[in-house]
């Protein structure tokens, strides 16, 4: 009888050797396996939380509590004051060290924001933003700024508040880079902390971060909070601040105190203006349904106006037909000369979505636009 062991022996070494190779190169959770359901965190990170006297040229790390996708490390992390970052290495796609362009600043609290949603390397999104100071300084600055935001009567869960210093008058206070950041919690409430004593004046942006590009967009509820916030206390309570969907309509209005067209009825009401719009005519205009009657010392309230960019037309019914006319001039003589009625056009006046806005009443022009009847066009 024959054997072959001989012959079958090298054929099942390379067999044994292919298959531990391949068990030895799998780095990650074969497929098949247990689905990952907990989210990465961040578990540890040098500075430590509320570290004083950090020097000035210390080299940040963060580590994480599993393998996560490596990106960017400008796109992960935030610092307060601005930090200009050279470059960010990573190891073993769960720490990663980061080199600042320069050193930190002396004697400041610095805060470092990491916002939820970075990945795992199984595309699991992290769900806390994790939020710490740690000072070049001998102690961390202590005062804060707190508030709630709602929107529809209930608690805004996904909101993001901007915090400016107040701006030269030349720029938009959003043309700087905010001073911080803060999320709303699941009861609304926000707390921008580790601000310096007698900080300010600042304005504070809210919106509602649906995406979570912690950035205003289009269709997400925006809104300038009132007022000037000044650190005079160590606790500054903010209150309560309501916001609004972009298309919520606001309240428009103003002390009628200029003179108007005498013995007349005189109509007003409110357009959208959108930003393709040609140059107001007033071939443009067509009666309102929600058009409003004026007298002098009124005040006039339009409660569905904008949002966004409004005009505001008023004319004198001088024929009493309620509608904007063309009328012949009575006094011509030698032909007849049309003419639009009296009328005046406020422009540019710029609603808040769900906000009271006022504007000032200009006076009446003191000459009639002339017009041609369409009876009279020449085709």
């Amino acid at each position: 009888m024959k054997h072959y062991w001989h012959s079958i022996t090298p054929l099942a070494t390379l067999l044994v050797v292919l298959y531990l190779f391949a068990g030895c190169a799998t780095m990650e959770q074969p497929t098949g396996g247990p689905a990952d359901t907990v989210p990465p965190e961040l578990v540890d990170f040098y500075p430590d939380s509320a570290a004083v006297n950090v020097p000035v040229d210390t080299q940040l790390a963060f580590l994480f509590s599993e393998k996560v996708k490596p990106v960017d490390p400008e796109r992960m992390f935030e610092f307060y004051p601005e930090l200009d970052i050279k470059s960010g290495s990573w190891s073993k796609r769960q720490q990663v060290k980061i080199n600042l362009e320069t050193a930190l600043p002396p004697d400041t609290t610095i805060v470092v924001t990491l916002a939820k949603g970075y990945m795992d390397v199984h595309g699991f999104a992290a769900d806390k933003t994790v939020v710490f100071p740690f000072s070049t300084g001998a102690s961390i600055d202590s005062c804060s700024i707190s508030g709630k935001l709602t929107m529809n009567n209930g608690p805004v869960i996904s909101g993001l508040l901007e915090l400016y210093s107040i701006p030269p008058d030349s720029i938009e206070y959003f043309q700087q880079d905010p001073l911080r950041r803060a999320s709303t919690d699941s009861l609304g409430f926000y707390h921008f902390q580790w601000l310096p004593t007698d900080g300010g004046p600042y304005l504070i942006r809210a919106f509602s971060d649906n995406n979570a590009d912690r950035r205003p967009g289009d269709n997400e509820a925006t809104r300038l909070l009132p007022g000037e916030i000044t650190q005079t206390a160590q606790f500054v309570d903010n209150g309560e601040t309501v916001i609004f969907a972009p298309s919520t309509p606001g309240t428009l209005s103003t002390i009628v105190d200029v003179p108007l067209p005498e013995d007349l009825v005189v109509f007003s009401w409110t357009e959208n203006v959108g930003e393709d719009d040609d140059p107001w005519t007033p071939d443009d205009v067509t009666f309102s349904s929600i058009a409003q009657s004026v007298a002098l010392n009124d005040t006039l309230v339009f409660d569905e106006a904008g949002p966004g960019n409004v005009r505001v037309f008023f004319f004198a019914d001088v024929n009493s037909d309620t509608l904007f006319s063309i009328l012949p001039d009575s006094v011509s003589t030698d032909s007849v000369q049309y003419y639009f009625e009296p009328h005046l056009v406020i422009e540019n006046v710029f609603i808040e979505p769900g906000l009271p806005e006022t504007f000032n009443m200009t006076a009446w022009p003191d000459t009639l636009v002339p017009a041609i009847p369409d009876s009279l066009e020449q085709e």
